[in-house]
């Protein structure tokens, strides 16, 4: 490959911009060890390579001035060490690419001594000449379903270019010692927030807010409501400032915060009109605006006016639906009818565990590998983190559930290993989640390919929270408490459940008394005890349990583990090992004991050895297990 770089004065760093440190860039040397401060990486000499037999590419740094030569090695092995990338993302996603980027790199000798003293911006045009000049420039085509339910081709950006743009910021956060809070792009994982681990989900960044002003008063803000509201809303709060920064740029350059006034706010008000945002959005930018200008007055962030700025006609009126938008279930059925045409495995699984449990799509991505516990009576229950409501939450799932995640589990492990922590890890790095657009896709793709219309003929556009109200809908109309629903699907307050419905008012003081007493007996009226007491002596977990999940025996219930298969004892379940009962089933057993009893004394009068012995191990059992259940009821 040719072309040397032509020299392009960079532009003046900011205040805030990361210089070279000669300690740090040490401190870097001295971190490289062993294979890693080698020159030319061998895949087959790769500690990371195992006994795999698979190919992969070498990577060659001769030739790369030592500074420059460093921080590319360094950003890499940083991405090893993280768990990022893994031997076949480096020699086989990644050497090609990075191995263009060292070549584009020995022509830049002349133009900087480390990376970080041009802006990632320069050098992507930089490279971005490069490569078209030396005919390696490609970008990739992919192909989405709008909400017009028509098909819209995307162009990725190019791979070498992504991946300099990752070992840039790399490289630019080892140099820069500034408190998190302090920086222009944040990384919500290094200031310990429990957030989703989807793609670009844990950053902020504030370089778009142009005005040094706005940008120090906006990391205050977004600071403070970090603390008393979810991530994601706080996102959107940062979006509205950036809206408000284009604006100053464009409208009034040069106008500081004391010069904020009505008339601004009026000119904002055309602007956003302008803009072509819903009524939604325009409504939920200028209530973010608002919040933003007198929480920076009240804590003196900012030297606002005390005048007011907003008014309750600025903000316009929109319609918000209150039905839930549920799958329906014609549409449902095509869909279950088609799902093994979905080319992915994943996302069939990922599909029916959505439909099933109702929970949002980034709780989903982000379940954990363990996230399914078993009780004592043999139900299993589904455990995972609400983003939104920040809380963990447990919910009863069926067999088939806890079955396609069992099938998951297994998955995972084949192809990630068993240190992987996501059930849906990401394919290219198993330290962070999948992300939901390509799911999405695929469910919209099916769709459009079957041709699946609602009632009135309409092609059908598939949105993950649809499963969430259809599991809400479905609840209700089969009789489920208002409560039990709240609780299932995680809402703070009652209101948040009322979309689904108008409940009437009801009472589970029966259900309560059956699970004051929760203890668990078998066969052989011995007290099961639970390998997780968080969930046998959590009462609103049985309660919900009851009401949300079908029981499998009229006298108690079965926990023989599901990967054993069906059941090879035939109407014997009280002289199995795995059969379980709780004080609920009492007068079931006490009846079943008085039949047993005269079954028995039939049978040893006839002198039916087989068939007496059979019912005298059933007697012993039960009054075994009766003894047990009303000492404790007592």
């Amino acid at each position: 490959m040719s072309g040397n770089i032509n020299y392009i004065q960079p532009t003046q760093p900011s205040s805030s911009q990361i210089k070279w440190s000669r300690i740090k860039y040490v401190e870097m040397q001295e971190e490289l060890k062993g294979y890693w401060a080698d020159d030319t990486w061998n895949p087959n000499e790769n500690p990371l390579k195992g006994s795999n037999d698979i190919r992969g590419v070498y990577i060659y740094f001769e030739g790369l001035p030592n500074i420059l030569k460093t921080e590319i090695k360094y950003a890499c092995y940083q991405k090893i060490i993280t768990k990022e990338w893994g031997w076949v993302t480096l020699h086989q996603a990644k050497a090609t690419k990075i191995n263009y980027l060292i070549k584009f790199l020995q022509n830049c000798e002349n133009l900087v001594s480390s990376i970080i003293e041009l802006e990632v911006k320069q050098w992507s045009e930089l490279l971005t000449s490069y490569l078209i000049r030396n005919q390696i420039f490609s970008q990739r085509e992919y192909e989405m379903i709008t909400k017009e339910k028509k098909r819209k081709k995307y162009t990725a950006k190019d791979e070498t270019i992504y991946t300099f743009g990752v070992l840039y910021q790399t490289i630019f956060d080892y140099y820069d010692d500034r408190d998190e809070y302090d920086k222009d792009i944040w990384d919500l994982r290094k200031l310990n927030f429990h957030l989703d681990n989807l793609v670009d989900k844990n950053k902020f960044d504030f370089t778009p807010i142009k005005q040094d002003w706005l940008r120090n008063s906006s990391k205050k803000f977004i600071k403070y409501k970090l603390a008393l509201v979810s991530t994601s809303l706080c996102r959107f709060r940062l979006y509205a400032l950036v809206q408000f920064s284009d604006f100053i740029e464009q409208q009034y350059s040069s106008v500081v915060p004391c010069q904020i006034n009505r008339h601004l706010v009026l000119a904002f008000l055309s602007y956003l009109k302008s803009q072509n945002f819903t009524d939604q959005t325009h409504h939920k930018i200028l209530t973010s605006l608002k919040d933003f200008l007198e929480i920076c007055s009240r804590e003196k962030w900012l030297d606002i006016t005390g005048i007011q700025l907003f008014y309750q006609d600025d903000f316009p009126r929109y319609n918000r639906s209150r039905t839930p938008k549920y799958i329906p279930e014609s549409v449902m059925e095509a869909i279950n009818k088609n799902l093994e045409k979905i080319p992915e495995r994943v996302d069939q699984r990922m599909y029916l565990i959505l439909i099933s449990c109702g929970m949002r799509i980034s709780e989903l991505c982000n379940l954990s590998m363990n996230c399914i516990k078993q009780d004592s009576s043999g139900d299993f229950f589904l455990q995972y983190y609400q983003t939104k409501m920040k809380k963990e939450i447990t919910i009863p799932i069926t067999r088939e559930v806890t079955i396609i995640i069992q099938e998951q589990q297994q998955k995972t492990k084949e192809k990630y290993g068993q240190d992987v922590w996501f059930l849906f890890p990401s394919p290219r790095r198993k330290d962070r989640a999948r992300g939901k657009q390509s799911f999405i896709k695929n469910i919209n793709l099916l769709i459009v390919e079957n041709n699946i219309c609602d009632e009135n003929g309409n092609l059908w556009h598939f949105h993950p929270h649809q499963c969430r109200h259809t599991v809400g809908t479905s609840m209700i109309n089969n009789g489920v408490p208002h409560h039990i629903v709240q609780k299932y699907l995680g809402h703070d307050s009652p209101t948040m459940t009322q979309v689904y419905a108008h409940i009437y008012d009801q009472t589970l003081k029966k259900e309560i008394a059956k699970y004051h007493d929760i203890r668990v007996v078998n066969v052989a009226g011995e007290v099961v005890e639970s390998t997780n007491p968080e969930i046998d002596n959590n009462l609103d977990l049985h309660i919900l349990k009851k009401k949300v999940l079908a029981q499998s025996l009229p006298n108690g219930s079965c926990a023989r583990p599901i990967i054993l298969g069906e059941c090879p004892h035939a109407n014997a379940c009280l002289t199995c090992g795995d059969f379980r009962t709780t004080i609920e089933f009492l007068e079931q057993h006490k009846t079943q004991l008085e039949s047993t009893k005269k079954i028995l004394k039939n049978a040893e009068e006839k002198d039916w050895q087989r068939h007496a012995e059979m019912n005298k191990r059933v007697k012993d059992n039960l009054e075994k297990i009766l003894n047990t259940l009303e000492s404790g009821n007592q």
